[in-house]
């Protein structure tokens, strides 16, 4: 694997640990703020409903007759709430008796509540649905309640879960582009490098004469520069080698030829009659 080939792998998995954090938090938060906010308007709807069924509102202390009441509390609470949304159910509790329940859960096991009258809430699943149940007890009357606001937030997580996928798409959608961005711009930085490597090569094959060109002012640059000048060193020594090898030869050739001279004298004379 190439060094640019090793820096891009090594930059987009810093990359995409990065963007992963970061999504993990954005979303952790994100959840948290929404479930918050629900949460409140909930505890909020259940505290507002109880200051609506308050007896002097409809008059309920006034009747005696038991069935009557009753009737009479579950009419009144179903006119408090019949224009909620879709997602919003509602129950009310008088000690072991229902007077009214949309929901089709048993809130009493979901979530109990103290003798205290403050607005409780708990997250559950069942059925897989996400729900937040809110109630409080309440007084109405001689009857003591228990009110329960039912909210389907199974939307919201469904939203929540688009979210993490949209997440990682774009993750990978930007490491894909920063991937091709980070290979051209290592691809136009290692440039010296590779002349780098042809200009060796060239050397090694006896090609003196090639330089690098030298453009900035960076490592890369300060290293062309050092690699011409071991260039123009090693081109300056084999010449200096050559014409001392071209010396030598010129006196090697001069030496055999004044040492057969001699000889070849020396060989007429006594040739000679």
């Amino acid at each position: 694997m190439k060094l640019r080939s090793k820096i891009a792998s090594g930059v987009l998995i810093v990359l995409l640990l990065s963007l992963t954090v970061c999504c993990s938090i954005i979303i952790s938060v994100s959840k948290r703020n929404i479930l918050d906010r629900m949460v409140d308007a909930t505890k909020l709807e259940v505290d507002k409903l109880a200051d609506n069924l308050q007896p002097d509102r409809f008059g309920i202390e006034d009747v005696k007759e038991k069935l009557t009441e009753k009737s009479m509390l579950k009419y009144y609470f179903f006119q408090q709430t019949q224009y909620s949304d879709a997602d919003t159910e509602y129950v009310l509790l008088s000690e072991n008796e229902t007077i009214y329940n949309n929901s089709g859960l048993n809130t009493a096991e979901i979530l109990e509540l103290d003798n205290k009258y403050e607005t409780v809430y708990q997250t559950v699943h069942l059925y897989e649905n996400d729900y937040i149940v809110a109630g409080k007890k309440i007084a109405i009357g001689t009857r003591l309640c228990q009110l329960y606001v039912v909210r389907n937030i199974t939307g919201v997580f469904h939203q929540i879960h688009q979210l993490v996928g949209v997440c990682i798409l774009t993750a990978l959608l930007v490491s894909v582009i920063a991937g091709i961005c980070i290979l051209l711009f290592l691809k136009i930085a290692f440039h010296p490098l590779e002349q780098l490597k042809e200009e060796a090569d060239a050397i090694s094959e006896g090609e003196y004469r090639h330089r690098i060109s030298i453009r900035g002012k960076d490592e890369l640059a300060s290293l062309s520069h050092s690699f011409n000048k071991m260039a123009e060193s090693v081109e300056r020594h084999i010449k200096e080698v050559e014409t001392t090898s071209e010396a030598r030869n010129r006196m090697i050739h001069a030496l055999s030829h004044e040492m057969r001279t001699p000889v070849t004298a020396d060989m007429l004379t006594h040739c000679a009659p």
